[in-house]
């Protein structure tokens, strides 16, 4: 090293390259547990550069990019230090200092409830008079934010408040009870920080679709989703999250602990036609930052697909599926510790346990997919 250059490995001694220079290092972040948090830094060189996150000095998978946003915040995550290491092409690394993580929990954490077999339209949300219908509370009691009129969206538009002074807020709990809810629509709906729509336990909340598009920050834990609850059965996509090229991009959503199916027993398809022209996708997210995870999702077509980037997915069990099982499209994604079983030979397509692909200005394998981890999961064919 002489005067800020280093000569690469296997190069000629002649060519010389700038280590990176850090312009701009993590800095301190205290955030509310439910939140995420974002580190970000700024480095230049005279070449490309790679990143790598770590946490308390321990990789952090799929954290590869300029900035990093953390899953939701525990109390646990308080104190955790975060750091990236800077690297360009010749093999040069720089590391950045430390930037701790703050969580606090803050003085608003609210529970209310819904009943839709108990539950009243005069209801308050308390858990001795819960209101009747979960949608109902999504439309009119959420205090929450949209993109500024008029649509479609564009980059720069501010956020406005929706329904100032509703009684759920930032950081709230709804509670399910034991019912049928229908089809759950949560549109245009970008929170502070997550509010969690939660089974109470023992309860299993059914729904025949559950859609959230153009929101950030929710967090929905327990539902058993299938279009088979509905009078009429559709094979439309059972669970989306996804970013509207009109309404405006998703982010920062968790689904945890659901069940997703198109019917309860492949039993009622005995031929490979039934599965051909019955089977229903079952959970497709492109919004950037979902997490899924512990989810049983059987008896679909392709099961779950991702397209966001720095998504996760996680100790999920497909069961059953004539697509594909796992679908990687976006960026900086991570798929670790599922299991992957069953698929359905019933048509000329190929079902896979996973597949990726690029699309860019020529078609399908023209562009590039970035940094998709795999890790731990287990795929069986038969």
């Amino acid at each position: 090293m002489t005067d800020g250059w280093e000569v690469a490995h296997g190069t000629d001694p002649k060519v010389a390259t700038v280590a990176p220079v850090l312009s701009a290092q993590p800095q301190a972040t205290s955030v509310l547990v439910g939140q995420t948090a974002t580190f970000t830094v700024t480095a230049t060189s005279d070449g490309p550069l790679s990143y790598q996150w770590l946490r308390n000095g321990f990789l952090i998978t799929g954290a590869r990019f300029t900035n990093y946003t953390t899953p939701i915040a525990t109390l646990a995550d308080d104190n955790a230090a975060f750091s990236v290491v800077v690297t360009d092409a010749s093999g040069v690394s720089i590391p950045s200092t430390s930037a701790r993580l703050t969580v606090t929990t803050g003085a608003r954490r609210t529970q209310h409830y819904v009943d839709p077999v108990a539950g009243t339209a005069a209801g308050d949300g308390s858990a001795a008079n819960p209101w009747l219908s979960l949608q109902d509370v999504i439309d009119h009691q959420v205090e929450t934010r949209t993109w500024e009129a008029p649509l479609p969206y564009a980059e720069g538009k501010n956020l406005v408040p929706v329904n100032p002074g509703a009684p759920v807020r930032a950081g709230d709990t709804i509670w399910l009870r034991p019912g049928d809810y229908g089809a759950l629509v949560i549109r245009s709906a970008y929170n502070t920080a997550p509010i969690t729509i939660a089974a109470e336990t023992g309860s299993t909340p059914r729904f025949t679709n559950v859609q959230v598009q153009s929101s950030q920050h929710w967090i929905l834990r327990g539902f058993s989703v299938s279009p088979s609850f509905a009078t009429t059965y559709s094979r439309s996509t059972i669970v989306t999250v996804e970013n509207h090229n009109w309404r405006g991009p998703a982010s920062d959503i968790e689904i945890d602990g659901f069940e997703v199916f198109s019917v309860p027993n492949e039993a009622v398809w005995p031929l490979a036609s039934d599965w051909d022209t019955k089977a229903a996708n079952g959970l497709s997210a492109s919004a950037a930052r979902t997490r899924v995870r512990h989810c049983l999702i059987r008896h679909t077509n392709f099961a779950l697909g991702m397209d966001g980037r720095g998504s996760q997915v996680e100790y999920n069990t497909i069961d059953g599926f004539s697509g594909d099982g796992l679908r990687g499209l976006g960026d900086d994604e991570s798929f670790e510790y599922n299991l992957v079983k069953n698929r359905r030979n019933v048509n000329t397509n190929h079902p896979d346990g996973f597949q990726s692909w690029s699309s860019g200005p020529g078609g399908v394998g023209t562009g590039v997919v970035r940094r998709i981890v795999l890790r731990g999961n287990i795929f069986i064919a038969l």
